[in-house]
């Protein structure tokens, strides 16, 4: 009887442990949330705030990194309308429009328009991560307050078809009131 009383009373204490690190706020940098992985390459997406106001600039860390036990050559360009395709949703599924600068971009890449910006390979070692930011502003006309979907998706290599990873989902919130100053 005792003995099984310290054995709940260790677990209930262990199960706390563990429930405050799972559920905690998620502001420890070590806690990351990876998309799928493909060909042993992930990538993250995390806003940098939880909540902006209309016009304040959105700027979303990306991470990729290499899971395998081999290098890995990626694609790097000097462009992220080249690099990246984006996905972002109002609350009820409708895409957010684009801003007229990102229309005339794809435009460009869609007719064949070579990249925009210096391309070249970069060798990512077992477990490398690199990271970066991304600001949604040239992308998207995000003026309307309400909560956001977005989704990254990365190439890794010159063409589409050769390979891709999608970041895991990103949700923040936008409301009324002046931008902060920039």
């Amino acid at each position: 009887m005792r003995r099984n009383k310290l054995i709940c009373i260790v677990g209930m204490l262990l199960a706390g442990y563990w429930g405050c690190t799972a559920f905690g706020d998620g502001k420890r940098e070590t806690e990351v949330t990876w998309g799928n992985t493909y060909a042993g390459m992930a990538m993250s997406a995390k806003c940098e705030k939880d909540t902006y106001r209309i016009g304040d600039e959105i700027a979303i860390r990306l991470r990729i990194r290499n899971f395998t036990e081999e290098n890995i050559e990626v694609l790097w360009v000097n462009s992220d309308f080249q690099t990246y395709r984006l996905g972002l949703f109002y609350a009820d599924g409708s895409p957010v429009p684009k801003s007229e600068y990102a229309e005339k971009i794809e435009k460009v890449i869609l007719k064949g328009g070579g990249p925009i910006g210096s391309a070249s390979g970069r060798t990512l070692k077992p477990g490398d991560e690199k990271s970066g930011i991304l600001y949604l502003s040239p992308w998207f006309k995000i003026d309307k307050e309400g909560e956001y979907s977005l989704v990254v998706i990365r190439r890794l290599s010159w063409k589409w078809d050769q390979g891709f990873i999608i970041s895991n989902l990103v949700k923040f919130q936008v409301t009324k009131g002046k931008p902060k100053d920039k």
